[in-house]
């Protein structure tokens, strides 16, 4: 019921009312009768009162008039009162609408004596809500690669205390940009939209190290900065990759860079390992605010992960090591078979071309039939074979043998008239501006899902079938002006990343809370990912579509697991922002610089300790009220 949401709302901790069942206890005192002792003596005249309790035979008496019981009632109800903390609605008066925003980036684990930086955040956060007075909202957006609603806007001082705590740290770099969108979209600048809430005080809890405030700057509300830490004792790792040597024949070298934030100069050691072998040691002394880098020649190496290590001990620990997956090149073997002498064939080649991931080959379809290697996407241009391949196929101009497929006819000038732009092959492109002479006017299959239709038929279509990826384009490519598009190329780089042997592996090392992106494999159906945490999860794969594992908060090594098939992925905070720990004097948003907030933010004075000042003053009357009868 609304009245009784209103009473609860009314008190920061309404169990307290529990406490209101010792007052019938306390009345069970007053009517228990005492037990006496018997005592000889001459006369009873002067006590007649007493002798009337002595008659009586029940345990218990009957509750007379009691100042006493009245007193001590009173004081019993002001405590469990005050336990309940109490605070009074004002009606008439605004309150204060805030935006409590708690990094809780990499650089927020530094450690201050005994807490994390953001232990730090949490408590200055936890001060303000404690300090909200009636009438005053808050809510809670944690930042760090990204933004996140912890709490929306409300009253409810046990649900933002709660998602306070509930903030953990992330081995990722800070951006504010999300957590600006989401204020925007509350307090907008047009000032001719309706804002939802008006009067908005951003308080943002963080050592000031972050990057891309542009946005938040741009926000036509107030922003406090609570700055958090003071220490500046770190270094770290900002850069860790490969590269081949400059002479020829010398293999690849490993290049990591260190960065010293620390006020003092730094001499300490970086070794280099794959997996627990150590390929090399090197000795580095850094300068204040400077940098120093190790170069190791790597040896001949298998699929594995290299690790950089600092012997250094700081405030920040995340960034003293740093990752690198190392595994054998990856490419994507393409076939095009028919096209040799037109141009639609030398606009296929082109664009295989220029893709660094592409090892292309090129046949006629008299030679098809004495390939006996196998590819994972086959390109079809004007001719199909009767028996069709394994791996990913793409028909053009031509109807392969499928149940279902039938040539109806053909169409001249189609129109493009419709674009399935939630299919993968298709995203970001607009082929609807595409000029075509004439195409094949076909019935697809059931089951299959038209990309690009006119009003005669579908000009192209996903025709997979039993878990093949296949498409088929129903006109020559040198009949249109397609390849004079940035379509078109966008369209291929689409294919490429659709065909199951593709993926993301062949980066050795991802940021931190880049997801991963995992392709399926032919019987295949799930992925298991272990974390550097040593959990394991598993993700269902798509055949005709990655998946993504974005659980990637904290850095280290990742192993994704399918079937025989084991892929390692590096995910790295490398970030010299991150590393310079020391806190900034000023928030720079862009072209806004926030000082620092000068002193702490009003506090409320809740009810309960006048609710204790009462019972304290009832205790001491009815000490008087007692001491007084004792006189009589």
């Amino acid at each position: 019921m609304n009245w009784i949401n209103a009473i609860a709302n009314s008190f920061i901790a309404p169990q307290a009312f529990w406490f209101l069942g010792l007052i019938p206890l306390l009345v069970l005192l007053y009517i228990l009768k005492l037990r006496r002792s018997e005592v000889i003596i001459p006369s009873t005249m002067l006590w007649m009162k007493s002798l009337q309790d002595l008659t009586a035979n029940a345990p218990f008496q009957k509750l007379r008039r009691n100042l006493l019981l009245l007193l001590q009632i009173i004081i019993l109800l002001l405590i469990v009162f005050a336990l309940t903390r109490p605070f009074i609605q004002t009606s008439g008066i605004e309150g204060r609408n805030l935006c409590l925003l708690v990094d809780h980036s990499a650089s927020m684990q530094t450690r201050e004596n005994d807490k994390s930086r953001l232990d730090l955040a949490k408590e200055e956060a936890l001060k303000i809500v404690e300090s909200m007075e009636s009438g005053d909202r808050a809510m809670v957006i944690g930042f760090a690669e990204s933004a996140s609603v912890q709490a929306e806007l409300t009253n409810d001082r046990f649900h933002l205390r709660n998602a306070i705590k509930s903030l953990t740290a992330h081995d990722t770099r800070s951006n504010v940009e999300d957590a600006a969108q989401i204020i925007r979209s509350i307090a907008p600048i047009n000032p001719d939209v309706t804002a939802v809430v008006s009067n908005l005080e951003v308080l943002m809890f963080s050592d000031g190290n972050i990057t891309e405030g542009d946005r938040l700057a741009a926000l036509s509300v107030p922003i406090q900065y609570i700055r958090i830490g003071e220490t500046r004792y770190n270094a770290g790792i900002i850069n860790f990759s490969t590269r081949d040597a400059d002479g020829e024949g010398e293999g690849r070298q490993c290049f990591v860079q260190v960065y010293n934030d620390a006020g003092t100069p730094l001499d300490t050691t970086l070794t280099l390992y794959f997996g627990e072998e150590i390929l090399g040691v090197d000795e580095l002394s850094i300068p204040p605010g400077d940098t120093d880098e190790a170069v190791f020649v790597l040896p001949e190496l298998q699929d594995g992960i290299l690790r950089a290590e600092l012997d250094h001990e700081d405030a920040l620990a995340v960034d003293n090591r740093a990752w690198l997956a190392l595994q054998q090149d990856t490419y994507i073997d393409v076939l095009i078979a028919g096209g040799a002498d037109s141009i639609g064939g030398a606009m296929l080649r082109h664009v295989f071309s220029l893709e660094p991931r592409v090892r292309l080959s090129v046949t006629t379809p008299d030679q098809y039939a004495g390939l006996t290697d196998s590819f994972d996407l086959y390109v079809f241009d004007g001719w199909s074979p009767p028996t069709l391949p394994a791996g990913a196929l793409i028909f053009i101009n031509t109807l392969p043998s499928l149940p279902g497929l039938v040539s109806v006819g053909e169409l001249t000038n189609p129109p493009i008239m419709a674009l399935d732009k939630d299919h993968p092959v298709m995203r970001f492109t607009n082929p609807s501006n595409v000029s075509i002479g004439k195409a094949l006017k076909v019935t697809l299959p059931e089951g299959a899902r038209t990309l690009v239709s006119t009003d005669g038929g579908p000009l192209v279509a996903d025709i997979s079938q039993a878990l093949q990826p296949m498409l088929f384009i129903a006109f020559d490519i040198g009949d249109s002006n397609w390849p004079l598009h940035l379509s078109f190329p966008l369209f291929m780089q689409n294919v490429l990343a659709w065909v199951p042997a593709t993926g993301s592996g062949g980066e050795p090392t991802l940021a931190t809370g880049s997801a991963i992106e995992i392709h399926a494999l032919p019987e295949v159906a799930e992925a298991h990912v272990h974390t550097p945490g040593g959990t394991e999860q598993s993700i269902a794969l798509d055949p005709l579509r990655p998946v993504y594992f974005a659980a990637t908060n904290t850095a280290g090594p990742y192993e994704v697991e399918r079937g025989e098939n084991h892929r390692h992925y590096a995910l790295n905070l490398l970030s010299r922002e991150e590393s310079t720990i020391h806190p900034a004097e000023t928030l720079a948003l862009g072209d806004l610089q926030v000082a620092v907030a000068e002193g702490p933010v009003t506090f409320n004075k809740e009810l309960w300790r006048w609710l204790l000042l009462g019972a304290l003053a009832v205790l001491a009357l009815e000490w008087w009220v007692y001491t007084r009868r004792a006189e009589f």
